[in-house]
């Protein structure tokens, strides 16, 4: 196969086209991309023209969110049945409301946000306390709140 030809490859019943690249081109995709993993010899992040010993950067995670598949619908999606991937993927949630949502809620104050989401304390004290789960706006609205306050305030810690 020649650089620059066209493969089709089937998939779900619908044909899609597929670049190959040259060895030149991918080349200088290489040496042009940023390593977004490394700091630079400066402390910096790394650009196209950084020299010297990289660093890993340091990472933080912010939250985790478990994905999961239903390994029993794989003939389903070879053969293009599926369509969809909301029909196979499990989602098992996420960590960020109980890892950092509501640690900083705390740190902000149960008053304030309930001054500023217009929710009752009692209703905040439960979700805080883990004695009620929140529905969906009010955990949007919390969130938002929440969010806006620990990037525009400092958290003395």
């Amino acid at each position: 196969m020649k650089c620059g030809q066209r493969l089709w490859r089937r998939g779900g019943g619908i044909p899609q086209a597929v670049e190959i690249a040259a060895y030149g081109e991918e080349l200088v995709r290489l040496v042009l991309h940023p390593e977004s993993k490394m700091l630079g010899p400066d402390g910096r992040l790394c650009k196209a023209e950084t020299k010297g010993l990289l660093t890993p950067r340091l990472v933080r995670v912010a939250a985790v969110h478990l994905l999961g598949k239903e390994g029993n619908k794989l003939e389903e999606v070879a053969i293009g049945e599926v369509i969809e991937p909301d029909e196979v993927l499990v989602d098992a949630g996420d960590d960020a409301w109980e890892c950092l949502v509501v640690p900083a809620a705390r740190a902000m104050g149960i008053r304030r946000l309930a001054r500023e989401t217009g929710l009752a304390r009692s209703k905040l004290t439960e979700l805080f306390t883990g004695r009620a789960m929140p529905r969906c706006s009010t955990r949007d609205v919390v969130t938002a709140v929440v969010t806006h306050w620990a990037t525009t305030e400092r958290i003395e810690t």
